[in-house]
């Protein structure tokens, strides 16, 4: 092998290697760059996380436990009935009222 020859390959390999190193760094810094757009959608999201954990937790001072609401309505039921009977009472009192006034001679 010549010199001229030797030298020729040695700077084939050197562009090689250049072109390599270019297309490494090229991929790096796109994967970089994708890396960082993924970084800014994931603090987007626990953002958002946050703040619905935050109205999770306003939201759990609002709302009342099942317990709570099972015991409250069962005795809401029980008043509606007694006055649905007392009404129905009085109701019947005054038509047993009203028939006795109309119907007897008194």
């Amino acid at each position: 092998m010549s010199e001229d020859t030797h030298i020729l390959l040695r700077e084939y390999i050197r562009e090689i290697m250049d072109e390599r190193e270019k297309n490494v760094n090229y991929r790096f810094e796109a994967a970089k760059e994708a890396l960082m757009e993924s970084k800014k959608e994931l603090d987007k999201k626990l953002v958002e996380l946050n703040q619905l954990r935050r109205d999770v937790e306003t939201d759990r001072d609002v709302l009342v436990k099942k317990e709570t609401y099972e015991i409250e309505y069962t005795a809401l039921v029980k008043r509606v009935d007694w006055n649905q009977k007392i009404i129905f009472m009085g109701l019947g009192a005054l038509i047993v009222l009203e028939f006795i006034l109309r119907y007897a001679k008194i």
